[in-house]
Parts: C-alpha cells; structure tokens; sequence
C-alpha cells in the first residue's frame, strides 16, 4: 500500500513539474495553484487564494451565458480540455491548453476542480500568422484545390472571376479541362503530375483556358497539402493573373522581331530563323536560303512615289507567303530585300520549283492607283552553309549572278562561280554587296550567265 501511494506522489510530482496546476473550488474559487501556474500568469500564491478564476478571464467573456454553463458542466463533473484566452496580471493576452477536471468525493460527489495547463501562446499567435497570411493571399490570389488525382476540390472567387467558370462549372473536373490540348497529351504533363502527388512542390507561367475560350496566363505555385502521416491529401494552387504582362511582353517580342509595314520578320527575326534552322539540321542535311530582291523597285518608287512602292513590298510580301508555305520562315532584311528560310530536308528540285514560282508570281502587275505596276524579282539560293553568315555570304554571291544573268530569274550557289572580293568595286568608300552592285549596272560583262547544273 505505502509503495502504491509513493508511485502516486511521484507522478503528482512530475506532472507538478511539467505543467502549471490550479485548483478551484466548485464555484471557481481558488484553492491552490503551482509555482509554473504562478509564473505563467504572473500573481503570487497569496495573490491568488480565494479569488475567483474570473479574475483570468477577459471581462466581457465572463458576463456571457456561455461562461456560466462552463462552470455548471464542471459542477456536474464533466472534464473540459480547450485552448483559452486567458489575462495575466500585467493585462497581457495569453493562450492556455488547459483541461479541467472535476474531483469527487466519497460519494461521486464534484468537491474541486483540477486544471493541468500549458502556456500555447507562441503557437496561437504562430498560427494567426499562418492565418492571416493564408486569408491575405486568398483575398488577393486566385487559389484552386485539388485532390491527388487532379480533380477540382474548391476554387476560390478570385479563381473563378480569373477563368470565367463558377465554382459549380469547376468542382469535380479534371485540371486537364482547363489546359491547351496539346499540353495534357505529354509525357511532362503526366510528370507534372505525379511530382505533385509524390509532395514536390511547383512554380510556373502557365497557360490556360478560360469558359469563353480566351487564352489566360498565370503565374502559379502548385503546393501538395500533406495529411496527419505525411501523406499528400491535396494539392493548392495559387495563381496571379499574368495575362496582360505577358501579352505586353509578346507584343513587344513581336515588334522586335516583324518588319512594321509587310509583317514578315525583320533582320532580328530572320537572325532567329537562320539560327534555329541550322540547329535542327541533321548531319549532311543542311537549310536552305531564298535571297529574293525586287527588280525595277527604283523605278517604281520614282515614278509613282513612294506609297506605290510601300504597296509593292506589301503585295510582294502576301505573294510570298502564297507561295512559300512550307518555309520555315520569310522575312523582309531592308529596302526592297526578302529572305525565305527552309528548314534542312527539302529537295533540291523543290527549293528551285519554290523560287521559279516567286518569281513568276511576283511579276504579276497589280493595280496602283488605275495604273499597273509590274515588279520582278531575282533570287539567289544557297543550300550548303553550315553558319549564319556562309549561308547569307553564298546567297548574296548566287542572287549577283543572277542580277548579272539579265534578272527575273534565280541562281543556286557554287563554289566554282564564286566572285572573288577584289573584284568588287567601291562605292564612296564602302564595298557593296553583289547584288547592289548588279543594279548599279556594275556586273563585269566577262562573266556569262550561269546554268544550273544537276547537282543544283
């Protein structure tokens, strides 16, 4: 017997060492309370004894009904465990885990109340930071919940304003439904996926889909939500309309790269084209060049001013895109200049028919005015450069024999029919391209017109 009521002491002695204990009267009075109780709340025992519990609790809390039944179900020897707001006595707030239970007497009768509390103040005022963090981003972020299997859970209003689909249209479609659809149909959207569920978290610029099928950019950070063992239970996501920076930045991009007056790319963009065309060719596959310059664009200019000759280089310009959709890219370099870039792997034979058919069709006349205005164009085609400036260097030289073979017609580099560079002339200082030259009247009359040979 004595050993059980000495294993009993010494648990009331580690529990009195863990946390701050008080004892209350069945009518809340003040009985004993601990040094850790003492020093939690600030008072000394003497301080204590024989005042009300009232005495912690905020002033108003204490007039509400709900204070009063706390007591009754405490008297009729209910246990009550919570987290509650409680005042030290500098008036300092506080937050308390407390449990109280009620002890009986002989009889089963409640004689006292006994509370065992922690002081949960950092976590209270930690999660109300949580809190407000969380609330402040759902007032100002679109924010979408998603199960595991990336089926819509919850979407906020802000979400629902951003797509134009209610929460009723959203709850329970997949996140597919809201994607372009050549972006579910890959290998890293699947990925995506099931990064999220393994817990990895994920920042982006995405693309989306509204309900009125316009395009929306957001810039989202997907967060999977981890259960009570650690498991993802859900994914949120938070997301800031984009749409209009990023629509800026392509205009932008857009202005950079397109020449103002055809909408063909500039010399910026055709730099791109070129680029991009030599990375993606295959060993002994190379992309070709279409030099393409207007004959006679002076004359037009000069005869019927220079709006005739913005309207040439428009026409011009839809006549190229007619006539070479299968390119790569078309571009405007300057003046009365055009460029067509085709990716590596078109024949020969097609590349030629391509630049017979330009030129045909850019000598069809249109009309300025109640006048016929008939351009022409000559064309100088390289097929074997493996760098930006060899391709450009060999099309220049083939778009010269071409000038020189009487125009309206187009010729194919070759290594044989290369102009050696001191036989350019100079003009006011500066050397000129061939072609410019062509157009000068500078073509030397020892060099005759070049056939294309079968290797072409």
């Amino acid at each position: 017997m004595f050993e059980h009521e000495d294993l009993n002491q010494r648990k009331l002695d580690a529990l009195e060492a863990s946390y701050a204990i008080i004892e209350f009267g069945i009518d809340g009075t003040i009985i004993r309370a601990n040094a850790l109780f003492q020093d939690l709340m600030g008072y000394s025992e003497a301080e204590l004894i024989g005042r009300s519990h009232a005495m912690f609790v905020p002033r108003r809390d204490t007039k509400m009904a709900a204070y009063r039944f706390h007591w009754e179900r405490l008297a009729r020897g209910e246990t009550i465990s919570g987290e509650f707001r409680r005042v030290k006595k500098s008036g300092e707030i506080c937050w308390i885990h407390g449990s109280y239970s009620p002890v009986r007497d002989a009889n089963g009768k409640t004689e006292r109340v006994l509370k065992v509390a922690s002081n949960v103040t950092w976590k209270k005022r930690r999660d109300a930071d949580f809190a407000g963090q969380i609330a402040a981003i759902r007032a100002s972020q679109a924010v979408v919940e998603f199960d595991c299997d990336g089926n819509i859970l919850y979407a906020n209003r802000n979400y629902q304003n951003l797509t134009g689909y209610s929460i009723s249209e959203l709850k329970g479609t997949p996140h597919s439904r809201l994607c372009p659809p050549h972006m579910t149909a890959t290998p890293d959207y699947r990925m995506f996926w099931d990064s999220l569920r393994s817990g990895s978290s994920a920042s982006l610029l995405c693309e989306r889909i509204g309900a009125s099928g316009q395009t929306i950019w957001m810039l989202a950070s997907y967060n999977p939500v981890r259960d009570e063992n650690g498991g993802v239970k859900k994914i949120v996501k938070f997301a800031i309309d984009q749409t209009e920076a990023v629509l800026d930045h392509q205009r932008v991009r857009y202005m950079s790269q397109h020449d103002p007056l055809t909408h063909l790319y500039n010399r910026t963009g055709f730099d791109g084209l070129i680029e991009e065309a030599l990375a993606s060719a295959s060993t002994g596959k190379r992309p070709a060049l279409l030099l393409i310059d207007l004959d006679g664009f002076k004359q037009i200019n000069d005869t019927y001013g220079h709006a005739a000759g913005d309207a040439c280089l428009v026409t011009v310009a839809s006549r190229l895109m007619r006539k070479a959709q299968h390119a790569l890219g078309l571009a405007r370099l300057g003046g009365d200049e055009f460029a067509v870039v085709f990716e590596a792997g078109h024949t020969q034979e097609a590349i030629e028919a391509t630049a017979q058919d330009i030129i045909t069709e850019v000598m069809i006349p249109f009309d300025w005015q109640g006048s016929l205005v008939r351009p022409g164009a000559s064309i100088g085609i390289a097929t074997g450069g493996t760098t930006a400036s060899e391709i450009m260097r060999q099309a220049d030289l083939a778009l010269y024999k071409a000038k020189g073979a009487g125009r309206g017609q187009f010729r194919v580099y070759s290594v044989e029919n290369e102009t050696p560079e001191q036989e350019l002339p100079l003009v006011g200082g500066a050397s000129l391209a061939p072609h410019d030259m062509a157009d000068l009247g500078a073509v030397p009359t020892t060099r005759q017109r070049t056939p294309l040979s079968s290797a072409s």
